[in-house]
């Protein structure tokens, strides 16, 4: 209930367009529905080495920007 709240607050609060609102609806549903059946048919071991690794690089991408060091 409270998802339902938030969302009233912000649409209210924030002009979204309508065709926008249900593009991204969409979006979500779907990537959630393929993103879940994809991660239930690959190995776990995996995704977890693939996250990790995901992390890590965005560690170190930003503490060179941090440092002002542009590698990309």
């Amino acid at each position: 209930m409270s998802v339902v709240l938030q969302e009233i607050i912000m649409i209210t609060a924030v002009e979204v367009d309508i065709i926008t609102l249900v593009a991204l609806i969409t979006a979500a549903v779907g990537g959630s529905y393929l993103g879940a059946t994809v991660a239930n048919k690959v190995n776990k071991l995996k995704i977890k080495f693939g996250m990790s690794l995901v992390l890590f690089v965005s560690v170190i991408l930003m503490i060179l920007q941090h440092l002002k060091l542009e590698l990309l």
